[in-house]
């Protein structure tokens, strides 16, 4: 069995109440899956769910080598029944952020999650970390790698999965509001995709 999933305009908006306090808004336009298994290829496709945060910086937010935040969200169940599971869900995010000389950055990303089982009945915790090393090769392009892993313990199995992240991001000279980036995720075991490309664009009002 193989699965193709495709996310098209999948925007997040981000809005700044204080200086050390956002609340967020991400929703995909559409997601469509392609599973072929036995040469029978079936398909699906709707909007997403819609995902509500808040972030709020612990230390860090005047500058300063070190930073650090809370990011709590939760999932709300707007997509198909066929791309999502109807199931509100929620967790979070505490980001640690480390500036050390050279344009070299540190980024490491812990979450917690509380997901539906998979059987429609009751909860599991989810585990997730990312660490991220990113350097500036000049004052408009940042290169990064990154380590994700992620532990589901469904009640079912607990499954792993991992990959080796690399982007590059890009600010033009004549617009430092705007980045555009990309990037590719390679899967490390048999539980993650095999391969994730992505492409996006930021924007700072």
């Amino acid at each position: 069995t193989s699965t193709r999933t495709t996310v098209t305009a999948n925007p997040t908006l981000k809005l700044g109440l204080t200086d050390t306090l956002d609340v967020e808004a991400s929703y995909a336009a559409r997601v469509e899956t392609r599973t072929t298994t036995g040469g029978t290829t079936t398909r699906a496709s709707s909007g997403g769910d819609l995902y509500l945060r808040a972030k709020y910086n612990l230390i860090g937010n005047s500058g300063g080598r070190l930073s650090a935040a809370i990011s709590p969200y939760v999932k709300l169940p707007t997509a198909g029944r066929q791309i999502g599971n109807g199931a509100v869900e929620g967790g979070v995010i505490a980001p640690v952020q480390l500036t050390l000389g050279n344009g070299l950055q540190i980024l490491i990303d812990p979450e917690l999650d509380l997901l539906q089982n998979g059987s429609g009945h009751g909860t599991h915790l989810n585990l997730a970390n990312l660490i991220s090393v990113s350097r500036a090769l000049s004052p408009t392009v940042t290169l990064s790698a990154e380590i994700w892993s992620d532990a589901n313990f469904e009640p079912v199995k607990t499954v792993t999965q991992s990959s080796l992240d690399l982007g590059l991001a890009w600010i033009p000279k004549a617009a430092p509001s705007l980045q555009l980036d990309g990037g590719v995720n390679l899967g490390l075991n048999r539980s993650t995709p095999d391969l994730q490309v992505y492409a996006g664009v930021s924007h700072r009002f």
